[in-house]
Protein backbone atom coordinates (compact mmCIF):
# COMPACT_ATOMS: atom_id res chain seq x y z
CA UNK A 1 0.00 0.00 0.00
CA UNK A 2 2.81 2.67 0.54
CA UNK A 3 3.86 2.15 -2.92
CA UNK A 4 0.34 2.73 -3.90
CA UNK A 5 -0.23 6.19 -1.60
CA UNK A 6 3.49 7.33 -2.86
CA UNK A 7 2.35 7.23 -6.55
CA UNK A 8 -0.64 8.95 -5.40
CA UNK A 9 1.26 11.48 -4.15
CA UNK A 10 3.78 11.87 -7.03
CA UNK A 11 0.21 12.02 -9.44
CA UNK A 12 -1.29 14.73 -7.10
CA UNK A 13 1.96 16.90 -7.40
CA UNK A 14 2.12 16.49 -10.88
CA UNK A 15 -2.00 17.01 -11.21
CA UNK A 16 -0.95 20.57 -8.94
CA UNK A 17 1.96 20.95 -11.49
CA UNK A 18 -0.20 20.77 -14.63
CA UNK A 19 -2.95 22.89 -13.19
CA UNK A 20 -0.18 25.64 -12.76
CA UNK A 21 1.64 25.45 -15.84
CA UNK A 22 -1.76 25.97 -17.93
CA UNK A 23 -2.82 28.89 -15.80
CA UNK A 24 0.43 30.38 -16.48
CA UNK A 25 0.70 29.07 -19.89
CA UNK A 26 -3.27 31.10 -19.71
CA UNK A 27 -2.16 34.05 -18.72
CA UNK A 28 0.65 34.61 -20.72
CA UNK A 29 -1.69 34.20 -23.71
CA UNK A 30 -4.07 36.77 -22.45
CA UNK A 31 -1.55 39.21 -21.54
CA UNK A 32 0.48 38.99 -24.89
CA UNK A 33 -2.46 39.43 -26.82
CA UNK A 34 -4.87 41.45 -25.09
CA UNK A 35 -5.04 43.52 -27.88
CA UNK A 36 -6.21 41.37 -30.49
CA UNK A 37 -8.13 38.12 -29.28
CA UNK A 38 -8.62 37.12 -32.38
CA UNK A 39 -4.69 36.61 -33.66
CA UNK A 40 -4.74 33.62 -35.29
CA UNK A 41 -1.34 33.04 -32.59
CA UNK A 42 -4.00 33.64 -29.77
CA UNK A 43 -6.63 31.47 -30.97
CA UNK A 44 -4.28 28.57 -30.98
CA UNK A 45 -2.89 28.81 -28.07
CA UNK A 46 -6.25 29.01 -26.24
CA UNK A 47 -7.15 25.73 -27.86
CA UNK A 48 -4.22 24.23 -27.08
CA UNK A 49 -4.53 25.65 -23.60
CA UNK A 50 -7.79 24.23 -23.32
CA UNK A 51 -7.13 20.89 -24.32
CA UNK A 52 -4.36 20.78 -21.81
CA UNK A 53 -6.83 21.61 -19.11
CA UNK A 54 -9.44 19.74 -19.95
CA UNK A 55 -7.00 16.49 -19.87
CA UNK A 56 -5.24 17.37 -16.89
CA UNK A 57 -8.71 17.32 -15.45
CA UNK A 58 -10.07 14.54 -16.79
CA UNK A 59 -7.11 12.90 -15.04
CA UNK A 60 -7.17 14.11 -12.05
CA UNK A 61 -10.98 13.06 -12.11
CA UNK A 62 -9.88 9.07 -12.61
CA UNK A 63 -7.27 9.37 -10.09
CA UNK A 64 -10.14 10.48 -6.94
CA UNK A 65 -11.92 7.64 -8.50
CA UNK A 66 -8.88 5.04 -8.61
CA UNK A 67 -8.33 6.11 -4.68
CA UNK A 68 -11.67 5.96 -3.61
CA UNK A 69 -12.08 2.41 -5.21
Amino acid sequence: MTNRREAADHTDQARIQAEGLTQALYDMTIESTAIDHAHPEAVGMMAIIRALQDYVEQYGKRLDEERAA
